[in-house]
């Protein structure tokens, strides 16, 4: 079974150390947070399409869990301009 992690792709613009931006309110994670996050292997996804083709591309009953980490808001998913 996969265990499928994807994550949006957002640069890290917060120089060190990154910790006073977080306790300052205002900071977002880049794509390297979410792959520290995650542990393991990331598919990196710019666009709703890429994060919809990385499940596709997986054999049918495959994947045990899938994790998507990304910008957004509650009603939708939020999509870089690359």
């Amino acid at each position: 079974m996969v265990n499928l992690n994807i994550v949006g792709d957002f640069a890290n613009p917060w120089p060190n150390p990154e910790a006073k931006h977080i306790s300052a309110w205002i900071w977002a994670p880049g794509t390297d947070t979410w792959r520290a996050v995650c542990g393991g292997a990331t598919t990196v996804a710019s666009r709703l399409t890429r994060f919809l083709g990385a499940i596709e591309k997986e054999k049918v009953r495959s994947i045990d869990r899938l994790d998507f980490l990304s910008h957004g808001n509650p009603r939708e998913l939020y999509q870089s301009a690359r």
